[in-house]
C-alpha cells in the first residue's frame, strides 16, 4: 500500500519567557502583569510575558493563566492561523479566564480544519479497516475503529472524529503475533446451538491467524494455512484463494465473504465444530453482481482494500485506495439480503486526521503577533 502524508513542514518552536520591556530585538514590548500575554512569529519564536501568573493544567489554583492554552494559541500563529471571532476556539483573540482546560485539552474541530486548509489533509491507502468489538471485564461490549497500514495502525475515536493521541503505533508491539502488511481482518459471530461462535481472524498471504481479544494476542499454534481452513467441499475443487483482498462476515446470512480481485467467494461457516470446514463455496460471484451499484452510481471496483461494518455509522463500507463506497440498503437484521452500492467520495472526508506525517527541515517566515490576550 502506498502512503501519502499531508504536505507538512517541520517548524522549530522556541519558547522565551521575558520580563516587561524591550527584548530579543522584538518590536513589541511587554507591559508587565495584565495586558499583553504573549506573541509569536512564523519563524517559530514565541515570547511569553514572564510577569504573568502562568499555571499548569493540573494546578489546583483558580487564579492564573493556563500556559498550555496560551502556548497552543501561539503555536497556531506559528502554523499560520489568524484570530477567529469564534469565542470557543483556541484562536480567539482574547484569553477567556472562564475557559475550562484539563488534561484532555485539545484543538477544536474548527481549528483542526483551519490548519488543514493550509497544510492539506492526510491521505493514502490502508491495508484494512475494521471495528474491533470485544468484551470488557464487566461483560459490556465496546468497540473502536482501527486503520492498519504497513507496520502501523491508528485507533479511531468515533466520538471525537479523530484518531487517538500518539497514534500511529507499531502493530507488532500492540497486537502480539499479528504481522505487518496484513491482507484482511474478520470477526465471525453467530449463534450455533448450543452456544455462540465468536472468533477473530487476520489474513496474510497463504496464512490466517486466530486472535484472542481477551488476551490481546494471536493464539498458540497459529498461523494456519488458508487452504486447510477454507478448502473445497467434498469432491469439489473450488477453494478460498491465498492473498485475499478483504474478508467480511455478513450478519444477515452468517456467511463469510472473501474478496479477491473482482470476485467474491461466499463461505458458510455454520455446522458442527463451527466455524466448521464446510468447504468452499456457497457461490462464487462477480463483486458487482453480489453488490450492485444504484442506478447512475459508480460501481464497486476489484482489489478492494477493506470491507467492514461500522457500528458507529451502522453501515457497510468498501474502501479501495482513497475511495469509499457504502451499502445504502444494509441492515444487520435484514432478510432477505439487499445490497445497493453508492459511491461516497474520499475516505478522508468521512474519517478525519488519520495522519502518518513525514517532515522536512524547511520553515516559513513572517511575523504574527496579537495584543489583548
Amino acid at each position: 500500500m502506498n502512503s501519502n502524508a499531508c504536505n507538512t513542514k517541520l517548524i522549530s518552536v522556541i519558547f522565551f519567557f521575558i520580563s516587561a520591556g524591550a527584548h530579543q530585538n522584538c518590536d513589541i514590548d511587554f507591559d508587565g502583569s495584565g495586558g499583553d500575554i504573549a506573541h509569536s512569529w512564523h519563524t517559530g519564536n514565541m515570547h511569553f510575558d514572564d510577569d504573568e501568573n502562568f499555571k499548569a493544567i493540573y494546578s489546583p489554583s483558580v487564579e492564573g493563566i493556563y500556559l498550555l492554552r496560551v502556548a497552543v494559541h501561539e503555536i497556531g500563529h506559528v502554523l499560520g492561523l489568524n484570530h477567529t471571532e469564534k469565542d470557543h476556539s483556541v484562536m480567539y483573540a482574547i484569553y477567556n479566564q472562564d475557559s475550562s482546560v484539563d488534561s484532555e485539552f485539545e484543538l477544536g474541530w474548527d481549528d483542526r480544519k483551519d490548519v488543514q486548509k493550509i497544510y492539506g489533509v492526510c491521505r493514502g491507502a490502508f491495508n484494512t479497516v475494521f471495528d474491533w468489538v470485544r468484551r470488557r471485564p464487566d461483560n459490556r461490549f465496546i468497540f473502536n475503529t482501527y486503520f492498519f497500514r504497513g507496520n502501523r495502525y491508528w485507533m479511531y475515536e468515533n466520538h471525537a472524529n479523530r484518531t487517538r493521541y500518539g497514534d500511529p503505533l507499531i502493530i507488532s508491539r500492540e497486537w502480539k503475533g499479528v504481522p505487518s502488511d496484513i491482507d484482511a481482518y474478520v470477526h465471525i459471530w453467530f449463534y450455533n446451538h448450543p452456544g455462540i461462535v465468536d472468533v477473530t481472524y487476520f489474513f496474510k498471504g497463504e496464512n490466517y491467524y486466530m486472535y484472542e481479544s481477551m488476551e490481546a494476542k494471536v493464539l498458540d499454534g497459529w498461523p494456519k494455512k488458508i487452504s486447510e481452513g477454507f478448502g473445497p467441499k467434498p469432491n469439489g475443487t473450488d477453494r478460498i484463494p491465498n492473498n485475499v483482498d478483504s474478508v467480511f462476515f455478513d450478519m444477515r446470512d452468517s456467511n463469510i465473504y472473501f474478496f479477491k480481485d473482482d470476485m467474491v467467494y461466499v463461505y458458510n461457516p455454520r455446522g458442527e465444530g463451527a466455524p466448521s470446514k464446510t468447504g468452499c463455496c456457497e457461490r462464487i460471484s462477480k463483486i458487482t453482481d453480489e453488490f450492485p451499484a444504484a442506478k447512475g452510481e459508480r460501481p464497486l471496483e476489484g482489489n478492494l482494500d477493506a470491507v467492514y461494518y461500522s457500528y458507529k455509522k451502522q453501515s457497510m463500507y468498501f474502501l479501495k485506495g482513497e475511495d469509499v463506497w457504502r451499502n445504502s440498503n444494509f441492515s444487520r437484521r435484514q432478510s432477505p439480503r439487499k445490497n445497493t452500492i453508492r459511491y461516497e467520495g474520499k475516505w478522508y472526508d468521512h474519517w478525519y486526521d488519520i495522519c502518518d506525517v513525514k517532515s522536512d527541515t524547511s520553515a516559513t517566515s513572517g511575523m504574527i503577533n496579537y495584543a489583548g490576550d
